[in-house]
């Protein structure tokens, strides 16, 4: 379904499907939906695009993949999409042009979980790792005719959370970090993460 952020108009069903299916991204224009689905334990990404003439929207899968696809999110230019894939035998992130076809980036160097890009599109941010030993990792990207992407750093050690998202100014991030001794949750904000970064390592003159 679809819903106006104030509430202001009842929800629209976007899409009935008896599969096992879950949003995570759309185009700038938001016309277009990118959503996970699964089948038969595997997962791969599908794209919904605008009605047709008829009035009707047809899915169809992103790109065929020898493992399963997840987490599709479309940059802030809507040229590219980064997702996760586990085609090489390990989940590793790659960036595509959207709606394709052409060559995939891989910008991991590790297991990867939960990308997600920065609003001005000049980083990508994911997990490496899982739950409370996971590190946010960043790596510097460049949109335009064609896709570039610089070394990946570790930002800081936190909870992988399931939900999380990326402020506009791309230094602050809203993580769920899941109490499990309690058996609540909690979102935990990080902010001036450089201004904790400098007091624990100095630079060196």
């Amino acid at each position: 379904f679809s819903v106006t952020t104030d509430g202001s108009a009842p929800a629209e069903l976007v899409l009935a499907t008896d599969a096992d299916v879950t949003p995570t991204s759309f185009t700038p224009d938001g016309k277009t939906v990118l959503y996970t689905q699964f089948v038969a334990g595997r997962a791969r990404v599908m794209v919904l695009p605008p009605a047709g003439p008829d009035g009707k929207r047809e899915p169809h899968p992103l790109r065929q993949s020898s493992g399963s696809d997840f987490d599709a999110q479309v940059s802030p230019d809507g040229r590219y999409v980064a997702l996760v894939s586990s085609e090489s035998g390990e989940n590793q992130a790659y960036v595509l042009p959207f709606p394709g076809p052409g060559p995939k980036t891989q910008v991991s160097t590790e297991p990867t979980s939960r990308i997600r890009w920065a609003p001005s599109g000049r980083e990508l941010f994911y997990f490496v790792g899982i739950a409370a030993d996971a590190r946010l990792t960043s790596v510097a990207t460049q949109l335009g005719p064609t896709f570039s992407a610089g070394p990946p750093r570790t930002l800081f050690q936190t909870f992988a959370g399931t939900t999380w998202g990326v402020a506009p100014d791309a230094e602050h991030f809203l993580i769920e970090n899941v109490a499990r001794a309690e058996g609540g949750s909690v979102i935990a904000t990080v902010t001036r993460w450089f201004g904790e970064l400098r007091a624990r390592a100095p630079a060196k003159r």
